[in-house]
């Protein structure tokens, strides 16, 4: 991958060197050029042994408008009453990936983002005031992970942190599911993030020593 300034993307998508193109929330452009490892390939391995070390569902996504898209999922067992794979889209305002990766935007950014917001009410839960979505990504960037329960779904609850790239500018989020119980909040900020904090120094590694978006 390379990263690029946000500019005319026609030069790229004539490109025959290029295979993928993305662009991200903070407005980089992250190209992927033929023969490269792209992100799902580098990182699936290093996903699916958090996972196995959990024995909870992980994933790896990154922040596309008012979606958060996965690059890599490891289901361990069905929460979700819909089947969810790379490529799947989830609103960010509800999503603890998308408090964390919401963290990119600058304050203006943020504003907009949030003016232009059409947030549902997908349980009793969701928090769909913008103020309070506001704070809950500003809360997300300042302790360093952002944690969701039954907002998105019932039965649902999720953490994530932020995978940075060298310059520290939050470029995908890493995150663990697991089903609502008693005392889950407490059990995910100690059992779960740990690993989770650990997974996402490797995958900021794995990518800063290859040719993925942020080398430099």
């Amino acid at each position: 991958h390379e990263m690029l300034g946000l500019g005319p993307l026609e030069p790229l998508l004539a490109d025959p060197t290029v295979s993928d193109i993305l662009v991200n929330g903070s407005k980089q452009v992250y190209v992927e050029r033929r023969g490269q490892l792209n992100l799902t390939d580098l990182t699936q391995p290093i996903v699916e042994e958090l996972s196995r070390q959990l024995n909870e569902s992980c994933s790896l996504a990154v922040l596309d408008g008012f979606d958060v898209v996965y690059v890599v999922r490891v289901p361990v067992r069905r929460i979700m009453t819909v089947s969810l794979g790379v490529g799947a889209r989830l609103p960010a305002f509800c999503a603890s990936l998308g408090r964390v990766l919401l963290g990119q935007l600058a304050p203006r950014e943020l504003k907009t983002w949030l003016a232009e917001l059409k947030p549902e009410k997908f349980t009793a839960h969701t928090q769909v005031q913008k103020e309070k979505i506001r704070a809950a990504v500003e809360q997300a960037r300042a302790q360093g992970y952002g944690y969701v329960e039954q907002e998105l779904e019932l039965g649902l609850c999720s953490l994530a942190v932020p995978v940075c790239d060298p310059q520290g500018r939050i470029m995908a989020a890493l995150n663990v599911s697991t089903p609502y119980r008693p005392q889950v909040a407490e059990y995910a900020r100690k059992e779960l993030l740990p690993a989770l904090q650990k997974t996402a120094v490797l995958i900021e590694r794995s990518i800063h020593s290859s040719r993925l978006p942020g080398k430099r």
